[in-house]
């Protein structure tokens, strides 16, 4: 719960008192969150008063809006910026403003992969397609220190079974291989047991490749943007050209021996190889890849 109190404003009336009307306390209660997804905390609001003469009158406002409340407590609170008046019975006021903050998280992530592209609310790609997930949610208890109070739960497909992780900055990761929809889902709870949920869809289709397979030539990726080329006989000089998914010729080169490994340099991504015989007139295997 984080609160802002200013400075106090004291408008002293003609008639006279023998103390200075005087906020005591200005407290808030901590909000309650239902233990459902997309959740709302509520909060209260109450003032204490000394000084001056009694009876006094109360005037709560939020600032922005036109909600208002002449009660000493106001409850069932939305979080923002609230601004209290109290005039005592001979016109003395006094005016103090506080901030209420539901501390209920707010669950985001990004889908980031070049394999991917945004089509509406979904991903839509050609599997296999790497896949990062950067977690981006925010409103914490501890504010930038997420791992103190906070935990996030990660499900990324409709089957799987989920995991835990405890750190805003983690980045998670995966390979999606086959055809289909794969919901993609997590929810973030702060230690006051507020939470919220979030989700996004990745669809992967057809490829829209020519593939040519070949028990002469297989491509495998061996990690850190590398790959084995095997060939079962002897190369001759073959070529291997690699496009990324716009068509762009990012590799050209040549395989000598029967085991070539090829050191790319290139982002983890879907990429498209076509092996040629040494003159390049003719394709020996076609397909497809993903650089880890």
């Amino acid at each position: 719960m984080k609160i802002f109190i200013t400075l106090t404003l004291l408008v002293i009336s003609n008639f006279g008192f023998s103390q200075v009307l005087t906020i005591d306390s200005l407290t808030h209660v901590k909000p309650i969150c239902r233990t459902l997804s997309f959740q709302t905390g509520f909060g209260s609001l109450s003032v204490h008063m000394s000084g001056g003469s009694a009876p006094y009158m109360y005037l709560w406002e939020k600032l922005g809006t036109t909600q208002s409340n002449t009660s000493q407590t106001w409850s069932s609170l939305e979080p923002g910026e609230f601004k209290i008046t109290v005039t005592d019975n001979v016109g003395s006021m006094v005016v103090d403003t506080i901030q209420l903050d539901s501390v209920n998280p707010v669950a985001a992530f990004n889908v980031v992969s070049t394999g991917l592209t945004l089509s509406g609310n979904n991903f839509t790609g050609v599997p296999p397609v790497y896949v990062e997930f950067y977690n981006q949610s925010y409103n914490f208890t501890s504010e930038n220190q997420a791992g103190l109070d906070t935990i996030f739960f990660w499900k990324l497909s409709q089957t799987s079974q989920g995991f835990y992780n405890f750190s805003v900055f983690e980045v998670v990761d995966t390979i999606y291989d086959n055809i289909g929809s794969w919901e993609v889902s997590m929810w973030t709870k702060n230690v006051n047991d507020c939470r919220d949920t979030t989700s996004s869809l990745i669809i992967l289709g057809t490829a829209g490749i020519d593939v040519i397979n070949s028990e002469d030539f297989q491509l495998r990726p061996i990690g850190n943007s590398q790959i084995k080329i095997i060939a079962s006989n002897n190369s001759q000089n073959e070529i291997i050209r690699i496009f990324n998914l716009s068509g762009v010729l990012v590799y050209n080169g040549l395989l000598k021996n029967s085991e070539s490994i090829i050191n790319l340099n290139l982002s983890k991504q879907l990429y498209v190889f076509e092996i040629l015989n040494a003159k390049g007139t003719g394709s020996l295997s076609k397909g497809k890849f993903v650089l880890r």
